[in-house]
């Protein structure tokens, strides 16, 4: 997996609560904005989060992002993405 490194200027005053809250929060807020774009299929998104497809769905509506799940072009998408990401986790599993 590669990882990708955002620099944020955080006074040292913050404490280590909030640092990780920032991390979170923006992690979170890149990925919905990518998924909001069309950027990437709610599959993907649900990946970059590390979470369940369903875990998405409730992260999405707890934002208030409507996202109908039902559209044939986004399950298919979608549908095709948990495919891969799962062969690719098959893949990595020690035999």
């Amino acid at each position: 997996m590669t990882r990708l490194h955002v620099d944020l200027n955080i006074p040292d005053t913050v404490s280590d609560a909030l640092r990780e809250a920032l991390q979170n929060e923006a992690r979170e807020q890149a990925v919905l904005a990518l998924f909001r774009r069309g950027a990437c299929s709610a599959g993907v998104a649900a990946e970059l989060l590390e979470r369940t497809y369903a875990e998405f769905l409730q992260f999405l509506k707890e934002r208030g992002v409507d996202y109908a799940p039902g559209d044939a072009q986004n399950a298919e998408a979608d549908e095709t993405t948990l495919r891969w990401l799962d062969e690719k986790r098959n893949d990595r599993k020690p035999a």
